[in-house]
């Protein structure tokens, strides 16, 4: 069973410093904020994705992930890859990989 929940970091956990953040303070179910940073996602040349209307996911114990609207991706460069997972919090993904190298995984919706 899970037992960490954000609300105490546990013994092992690094203290972050000034201007970071821990992802053991992260709760669970995680936090849902807007990211209005400019997030731009390329390969060689191409622009994939770019957006300043996101919002990044913070949950005990993992990375903040920002996900980005449908609707900046530019699906052209994208190929359905096989697979799903199911997240408690998120739902249902499925996976997407590099058109032009689909052997490579980049982005899950």
């Amino acid at each position: 069973m899970w037992k960490n929940t954000g609300a105490a970091r546990p013994d092992f956990a690094d203290e972050p410093g000034p201007g970071q953040e821990s992802v053991w303070d992260y709760p669970r179910p995680p936090a849902i904020e807007s990211c209005e940073r400019k997030i731009e996602i390329r390969t060689d040349s191409q622009v994939i994705a770019q957006s300043a209307r996101g919002y990044r996911i913070m949950e005990t114990a993992s990375p903040p992930t920002i996900y980005l609207p449908a609707s900046t991706v530019d699906w052209s460069l994208l190929t359905e890859a096989s697979g799903s997972s199911f997240c408690e919090w998120k739902g249902g993904a499925k996976y997407w990989a590099l058109a032009a190298d689909p052997a490579t995984i980049v982005a899950w919706a």
